[in-house]
């Protein structure tokens, strides 16, 4: 995730991705010595954002009987499906997206997006929805794990960004994301 939020590229930091950007020292090109946000800021403000979803969500959890069709979810809990490297990548470049377009000016703007995060639908709907759309997901995609990571990204971006309909609105922002995915990758059904 720090990786993604110190170089804005939404893609996880494997071994052969270090050696290749150390390589080039490419991941440096923006490195701000005096810059006083680090790796341990990022994880609390990302853990506050779980915890905002955590509570929107109304203690939501993944069921066969609402969310027929999903042999292997995504995640079973909304804190099971936010500690996994996709959205954490995804989360940490659209952070440092929006701050290269000057729509935040640090991380702690952040909180105040986050305090406004609601879920306008039905809670359980809303999260069942991601994980149909997730699945969905797994089942097209050549690259799952990129393609998971994009789709959290678009998801992020319609979140927190207020030219969206979906600004801070978790009901909307699954289905936004997708259609800002499709754009992209095509369509999942």
């Amino acid at each position: 995730m720090f990786y993604a939020y110190s170089t804005g590229k939404p893609q996880s930091m494997d071994r052969q991705t270090l050696v290749s950007e150390i390589a080039e020292i490419n991941f440096l090109q923006d490195y701000e010595p005096n810059n006083q946000e680090d790796l341990s800021d990022l994880l609390v403000l990302y853990n506050a954002f779980v915890r905002r979803l955590e509570e929107v969500g109304e203690e939501w959890a993944f069921s066969n009987q609402r969310v027929e069709g999903v042999s292997r979810p995504f995640g079973k809990s909304v804190q099971a499906i936010f500690e996994r490297t996709q959205p954490m990548t995804a989360f940490g470049a659209e952070v440092k997206r929006l701050i290269k377009r000057e729509k935040i000016d640090s991380l702690d703007d952040m909180y105040g997006l986050i305090e406004q995060v609601v879920v306008s639908d039905n809670p359980h709907d809303a999260f069942d929805s991601l994980i149909k759309i997730l699945d969905e997901i797994a089942k097209n995609a050549t690259k799952i794990g990129t393609s998971q990571r994009d789709y959290f990204r678009s998801c992020f971006r319609a979140l927190f960004s207020e030219e969206f309909d979906a600004f801070c609105d978790v009901s909307q922002c699954w289905l936004q994301g997708q259609e800002l995915y499709n754009t992209m990758y095509g369509d999942i059904e």
